[in-house]
């Protein structure tokens, strides 16, 4: 700005020299005086001149500078785009970083409940293990009883056994061969076990004839239109009950494979276990509906239904007096049901089969007397003692049958097989009466009779059920066993 107004200063000097040229040459001045104002001219031009470099330098710097100040510029503006860019990444990340906090607190939060939890459980566990130690001393102690009473008990049933064995003779040598035949064809209910002439029940009173392995089928029926779902004999062995997936119970006549009389009704699902009592006058059965109904063999009127449990009932017993019965469910308890009172009178808590063990419990103490951990590899399917009580049998879905010792409770033997895999949950085995032969059915429908005392495999017979066999079902007393499959059919097994 400096040299603009310099230059215009000295233009306007030059305009007024040039003036006062004119008017001296107008006036005719003397030549001293127009050669000093040449010489000023002359002068000032030059600083014009000097004037005009200068500011042509500026100019050029100006320029220069103008074009550093845009190059300045554009990188300001690309640095802003970037710092935008960097913005959004960074709120994006404190987003993230946010979520995850809260993550970190949420399961902060849950391992600090499990960590209390276990702790809490670990407090449980050393208080469980201190009971267990106590348990054990006393399980010890209650064995060494539980092995007496054994003892004795033995001997009690082996003087039971023959009085019953010699009641036997005396009384197949007073009757008639016309009326043996007679008998053959007809099945009485009621009054044809005297229960004052046994201590226990038939099934636990082993006998010492020998018994012959069926080898052929002396019937076989359509028994029912869906699945045959349980079977058993009645205590003479001259009735077979079955249950079925039609919610229907058939009863059919041992000797000729009849049905006798019409079937029982009560039930809309499938019934899952069948039992009857002692003294032949009542028939329980238990359904999928969670409850059990008792029948009157004599009037096939149903007498009494029992409903408690909340889970499907798998098996139910008569006591021997008749004056209970003992339900099993898969709620995981055992119910005792008062017959007289119509009530249940007791409820036991219990493990299922499903994680591999076998618990035996006293009826008395209410308490768990011995527990087999992991029995089988898998779920257990059935268990049953012999009926002279040495052994205790099990099945499971780990396709095998084991055999442990009653008194020591050790495996003794374990009997698997490529012809045998167990075809249900469910699917039970039977004994014989002279506790030698366990036999159960297969899921390819073959049968498998296992020698007990032995520990070998007796027998197997293929071919004949063309499906699940589902039970099977011992004669009391007899050489005769029933098997029952999932397409409804019965079939009688005979010597």
């Amino acid at each position: 700005m400096d040299i603009l107004k310099q230059l215009k200063t000295i233009q306007d000097q030059c305009k007024q020299l040039e003036r006062e040229n004119y008017a001296i040459k107008q006036t005719r001045g003397d030549a001293i005086q127009m050669v000093k104002m040449e010489e000023r001219i002359r002068e000032l031009e030059g600083q014009l001149n000097n004037s005009y470099q200068g500011q042509y330098q500026q100019t050029e710097e100006v320029v220069k500078q103008v074009r550093e100040n845009n190059n300045l510029s554009e990188r300001v503006r690309e640095l802003e785009k970037k710092n935008t860019l960097y913005q959004d990444r960074l709120r994006e990340c404190e987003s993230i970083m946010e979520k995850q906090q809260n993550d970190y607190d949420i399961q902060y939060s849950q391992a600090k409940t499990i960590k209390q939890e276990y702790d809490g459980q670990k407090s449980i566990i050393a208080q469980l293990e201190l009971r267990v130690k106590d348990l054990s001393i006393d399980n010890q102690n209650l064995v060494s009883k539980i092995l007496s009473l054994k003892d004795e008990q033995a001997r009690a049933l082996n003087e039971a056994n023959k009085i019953y064995m010699e009641a036997q003779r005396i009384k197949s040598e007073g009757k008639r061969s016309s009326q043996i035949e007679e008998e053959k064809n007809q099945i009485n209910f009621g009054s044809s076990l005297n229960l004052d002439e046994f201590i226990k029940p038939e099934y636990l009173i082993p006998t010492l004839q020998e018994i012959k392995v069926p080898t052929k089928t002396q019937f076989k029926i359509p028994a029912h239109k869906r699945e045959v779902t349980c079977v058993c004999f009645n205590p003479l062995g001259d009735a077979i009950a079955t249950g079925g997936g039609d919610a229907l119970i058939k009863i059919w006549n041992a000797n000729t494979g009849k049905e006798d009389g019409t079937s029982l009704r009560g039930f809309s699902k499938p019934i899952t276990d069948i039992a009857i009592s002692m003294d032949n006058e009542l028939l329980a059965a238990s359904s999928t509906e969670h409850k059990t109904m008792i029948w009157s063999l004599k009037t096939r009127r149903t007498n009494q239904t029992f409903a408690g449990h909340k889970d499907t009932i798998s098996s139910n017993k008569f006591s021997f007096s008749k004056k209970s019965l003992i339900t099993g469910s898969l709620d995981r308890t055992i119910k005792f049901w008062d017959l007289e009172k119509g009530l249940c009178s007791k409820t036991y808590i219990v493990s299922g089969h499903f994680d591999q063990a076998i618990r035996l419990w006293s009826l008395r103490s209410n308490e768990m007397v011995y527990e087999i951990q992991n029995a089988h590899d898998s779920s257990i399917s059935c268990v049953k003692f012999t009926p002279d009580e040495k052994y205790l049998v099990s099945t499971g879905t780990d396709h095998t049958l084991r055999v442990f010792d009653s008194r020591t409770y050790k495996q003794v033997y374990k009997f698997e097989h490529e012809n045998y895999k167990c075809g249900t949950q469910t699917n039970k085995l039977c004994i014989s009466s002279n506790s030698r032969y366990a036999t159960m059915g297969s899921l390819n429908g073959n049968i498998i009779i296992f020698d007990i005392q032995n520990g070998e495999l007796e027998e197997i017979y293929e071919h004949f059920h063309t499906t699940t066999v589902v039970a099977c079902e011992w004669q009391p007393r007899g050489n005769k066993f029933a098997s029952i499959d999932n397409l409804g059919g019965l079939y009688l097994w005979e010597p």
